[in-house]
């Protein structure tokens, strides 16, 4: 992470907000995700909390049919090699992940903000955040969710495009 992902996070982001080698970055999360056509095939679109957000691709292109991250900016998907990585401002970019249709795909996400601009502040504030998610019954989150999505599509439909996203970039 500190050697390959962060130094290209500052590259695509700035090293002014990022430090010179991605030094302030912080993860708030990560994870591996497993879109299977017979289970999880999908992620709704939505924005993360996160300032940056990435995907690892560790599936091949052909052990699976359909996927990739879909970007609502650009109206369609971006399929990643095994290996290349994907990075996006979360907190602007509405985004999700694009159905497969057979086979089984694998990607490591990672949720990631700048020191400068979280600090401890936020680190209480997404622990706050948890905790009261944590709390709620199955039907509140599917409700929450729903209203979540309802909100985010609206927003989208009276957006204008950005370039806060990058890809291409193999490890």
């Amino acid at each position: 992470m500190r050697t390959r992902l962060c130094p290209l996070l500052a590259h695509c982001f700035g090293s002014d907000r990022l430090g010179e080698n991605g030094q302030l970055i912080g993860v708030h999360d990560a994870f591996l995700v497993k879109y299977d056509a017979n289970c999880q095939r999908h992620l709704p679109v939505h924005r993360d909390e996160s300032t940056f957000s990435f995907t690892i691709a560790l599936s091949k292109t052909d052990e699976y049919n359909g996927g990739g991250t879909y970007i609502c900016d650009i109206g369609s998907s971006i399929l990643s090699e095994r290996g290349s990585v994907l990075s996006f401002r979360g907190d602007k970019i509405l985004h999700g992940g694009d159905p497969i249709s057979h086979g089984i795909r694998y990607v490591i996400v990672a949720f990631c903000y700048s020191l400068t601009e979280k600090g401890e502040l936020g680190n209480n504030l997404i622990s706050k955040k948890r905790d009261k998610f944590n709390q709620m019954t199955l039907s509140s989150k599917r409700a929450k969710a729903s209203d979540e999505c309802q909100k985010l599509i609206g927003e989208y439909e009276n957006k204008t495009k950005t370039d806060s996203f990058s890809f291409g970039f193999a490890l």
